[in-house]
C-alpha cells in the first residue's frame, strides 16, 4: 500500500521504539514528500537511517531537521540537503560523525543554525573538507559533548584565512575534553596551545557573540577536576582575530591564566565582557589592549579567586580614555582584588580604588562591588548618573557621598561595619525604588540633612515617595 503526502509540511515522530525506518525506500514514489519543511524525530531508539539516499531528491524543500534521544545511528550518512537551514541533534549517544566524508562541497550551503547537544561520541563538529560548505552558517551551539576534542578539525586544509564568513554566534558549553576549538596541521600532539590558538592565521569576520563555558576540563570519576598545568594558559592566540565581536562570555575555565596573547589584537567593537569562575586568572585585560575597549558598556567579573587587576595599569593614567562608554560594572567575589583602574602617584594607599578620581566612570549607571577584599577608600564619592549601587563586605568604608541631584533608583548596602555616613545634597532621594540596608551597625546620617529636621541623623522614609521595596536589618 502506497501512502503519499505531497502537501505535508511538518512531520513529527515521537516515542516509536520499534521503528527502524521511516520511509519505504523501494516502493515510495519520488517527490512523495516534496513539500516537507520540518522533520522532527524524538526517542525512536532503533531508527537506523533517517533518510535513504534514493529519496533525497524528494526533500528538496526540507529546511529544518531535529533529532532527539537514543538513536542507534553512528552517522547521518551521505545525505545532501542543499536547502536545509536548521539542524538540531540532541542526545544521540552513538553518533560518531555528523557528515559523511564524501559529501559534495555544497551539501549544506544554506544551513544557518547548527545545534549539537549531548552527543557524547562525537570527536569534532565540522571537518576540513566541509568547512567551505557552510558559507551561510550564522549560529553554532555545541553542549554536553563530553568526548569532543575539537570543534573545527582543519587538518589537511590547504588554505585558511577567513572561515565561516557569516558566523555570528558561537556557543560552547560543557565540552570537558576539548583540546582546542580549532586544530590545524601538525597540532595533534601540541598541548601548549590555548583553546582558541590556531597555528595558522584565521579570521572569524562576522562573529559577534562568543561564549565558552566549562570547556577543556578533564573530569575524573570521583568528580574532581584534573588540571594539566601546561595546557590552555592563554585562551586567544596571536593568529586568531574577531574584528566584529560584540559579546564575550567566559565561565568555569579552570586552566585559564590569561585571556589574550601579548601580541593579540582584539576587536574594538566589544560591548559586553563577562568572566566567571576562572580560578587561575590573575589579570583580566593587559595594558596593550585597554584602548580596544572604547565601546565596552558592560563588564562583569565574578568568582575569580586570584584575580588582582581588572586592568594592567602600567604605563596608563586616568587621561587615557579608559572605558569611556561603560554603563554597567559588576565585580563580585574577587578576594584578591587590588588596584582596579590606575595608580595615583599622590595616593598614600596606591592599591585602593579611587572611584571619585576616575573620570571615565562618570557615565556609569549600575555598579556592584561584592566581597572584593578592600579596594575602596574610606570615603567614596559616586557619580550623579548612577542608578543602581550594590556594596557588600567592605571593612574600611566609612562614608558615601552621592553628590548633587543623584539619579539613584536602587541602593543595596550590606555588611559594612564602619559605614557611618551617607550624604546626598537635595531631595532627589524620592527616586529610590529599592532600598536594602543590612548589617550597618554605625550608620547615622543616611540620605540627607533636612534643615527643618531637629534630628538630622535619622532616616526619614516618608520622603521616599517612589519606594517599592525596603529591607532594613541589623
Amino acid at each position: 500500500m502506497k501512502v503519499l503526502f505531497s502537501n505535508l509540511e511538518i512531520l513529527q515522530l515521537y516515542q516509536l521504539p520499534k521503528i527502524k525506518e521511516i520511509w519505504h525506500h523501494h516502493q515510495l514514489p519520488l517527490y512523495s514528500f516534496s513539500n516537507l519543511r520540518i522533520l522532527r524525530v524524538d526517542d525512536c531508539e532503533h531508527l537506523l537511517n533517517l533518510i535513504p539516499r534514493r529519496l533525497i531528491q524528494s526533500f528538496k524543500n526540507l529546511k529544518e531537521i531535529e533529532i532527539m534521544f537514543k538513536m542507534e545511528c553512528t552517522s547521518l550518512g551521505r545525505v545532501l540537503f542543499s536547502n536545509l537551514e536548521k539542524l538540531e541533534l540532541f542526545n544521540l549517544l552513538e553518533l560518531k560523525e555528523i557528515w559523511h566524508h564524501r559529501l559534495p562541497h555544497d551539501s549544506f550551503s544554506n544551513l544557518r543554525i547548527l545545534i549539537v547537544i549531548g552527543c557524547r561520541s562525537l570527536l569534532n563538529i565540522i571537518p576540513c573538507h566541509l568547512i567551505q560548505s557552510f558559507k551561510n552558517l550564522k549560529e553554532i551551539n555545541v553542549s554536553w559533548c563530553w568526548n569532543l576534542k575539537h570543534v573545527f578539525d582543519l587538518q589537511g586544509c590547504d588554505t585558511y584565512g577567513e572561515i565561516l564568513p557569516k558566523l555570528e554566534i558561537l556557543l560552547l558549553d560543557y565540552l570537558e575534553e576539548l583540546k582546542g576549538i580549532i586544530i590545524c596541521n601538525n597540532e595533534e600532539n601540541d598541548n601548549t596551545r590555548g583553546l582558541f590558538s590556531p597555528s595558522m592565521p584565521m579570521t572569524f569576520q562576522n562573529l559577534k557573540c562568543l561564549s565558552i563555558d566549562h570547556c577543556g576540563e578533564e573530569v575524573e570519576d570521583g568528580g574532581n577536576v584534573n588540571i594539566p598545568m601546561e595546557e590552555h594558559e592563554v585562551l586567544f592566540g596571536e593568529k586568531v582575530s574577531f574584528p566584529k565581536l560584540e559579546e564575550l562570555k567566559l565561565s568555569s575555565l579552570s586552566m585559564l591564566k590569561k585571556i589574550w596573547h601579548p601580541q593579540h589584537k582584539f576587536s574594538d567593537k566589544l560591548r559586553i565582557l563577562s568572566v566567571d569562575n576562572c580560578p587561575r586568572l590573575a589579570n583580566l585585560i593587559p595594558s596593550h589592549l585597554i584602548q580596544s575597549f572604547q565601546n565596552l558598556k558592560e563588564l562583569v567579573v565574578d568568582d575569580c579567586k586570584v584575580l588582582e587587576y581588572v586592568f594592567d595599569h602600567q604605563g596608563l593614567n586616568r587621561d587615557d580614555g579608559i572605558l569611556p562608554k561603560i554603563e554597567i560594572l559588576k565585580l563580585e567575589e574577587l578576594p584578591k582584588l587590588r588596584l582596579t583602574f590606575y595608580e595615583d602617584k599622590n595616593d598614600n594607599m596606591p592599591y585602593h580604588l579611587s572611584l571619585s578620581k576616575f573620570t571615565a566612570l562618570e557615565h556609569i549607571k549600575e555598579l556592584h562591588i561584592i566581597n572584593c577584599g578592600n579596594p575602596l577608600d574610606e570615603k567614596v564619592s559616586f557619580f550623579p548618573n548612577l542608578e543602581v549601587l550594590v556594596l557588600e563586605r567592605f571593612s574600611k568604608l566609612k562614608k558615601i557621598d552621592f553628590g548633587t541631584k543623584p539619579k539613584l533608583r536602587t541602593l543595596i548596602l550590606k555588611n559594612l561595619p564602619e559605614l557611618s555616613n551617607i550624604r546626598s545634597n537635595g531631595d532627589e532621594n524620592a527616586k529610590i525604588e529599592i532600598l536594602k540596608l543590612e548589617e550597618l551597625p554605625k550608620l547615622r546620617l543616611t540620605f540627607y540633612k533636612d534643615k527643618n529636621d531637629n534630628m538630622p541623623y535619622h532616616l526619614s522614609l516618608f520622603k521616599f515617595t517612589a519606594l517599592k521595596h525596603i529591607k532594613c536589618k541589623t
